[in-house]
């Protein structure tokens, strides 16, 4: 009974090995390292995403629309709008307004997320080759927005006109040319018999 009584005694007490501690600091990392994935998911789920055109804009809501749309730009989208001759969406994740308020009354500015390009061709596919259910998400996402396109596509067209127009310019001048000369030469004169 004595021996129990000395265990208890806070002076008695024995001392932690260098094995317990390490245990407990591996435990402490462990907890703090989850708390700090959970603050990391869940402000990835209060980002809405936005798919741009050339006649609007779409804030997507759906989580799983959201999801879908988000992975493919990532996957397949480019970071910088390349001058390849092709319609493209503007795809950006952004925060709701009440989000980026509670931000700004923090003192904070809102993280800017990247905007990927992603090729009309790449959706299309995705809609063509895909489950039903996976085709519809990416048709309502992609519904009402035109794609943007191009701007040397419409002038290639000008380009044709131009042209035409520049040979047959040419083709006038060198006329008038052959013309004026012919006329300009003397014309030979035929002898009395």
């Amino acid at each position: 009974m004595r021996r129990l009584l000395e265990v208890r005694d806070p002076a008695v007490r024995p001392k932690r090995t260098s094995g317990v501690r390490r245990s407990l600091v591996a435990l402490g990392s462990l907890v703090v390292l989850a708390a700090l994935a959970a603050q990391t998911a869940a402000a990835k789920d209060v980002t809405w995403l936005r798919i741009c055109g050339e006649n609007r804009c779409k804030l997507i809501k759906d989580q799983g629309i959201d999801a879908a749309l988000g992975t493919e730009a990532e996957e397949y989208g480019a970071k910088v709008r390349a001058s390849v001759q092709v319609p493209m969406y503007e795809v950006s994740y952004v925060l709701p307004s009440s989000m980026r308020a509670i931000l700004r009354a923090e003192g904070l500015r809102a993280p800017t997320e990247p905007t990927y390009w992603l090729r009309q061709r790449r959706i299309q596919f995705l809609i063509a080759e895909s489950q039903r259910s996976v085709s519809e998400t990416f048709i309502r996402a992609t519904a009402g927005v035109r794609p943007f396109v191009p701007a040397s596509s419409h002038s290639s067209n000008r380009w044709k006109w131009f042209t035409a127009a520049g040979a047959a310019v040419a083709a006038a001048l060198a006329m008038v040319v052959l013309l004026i000369r012919q006329a300009a030469r003397p014309r030979p004169t035929q002898a009395a018999p």
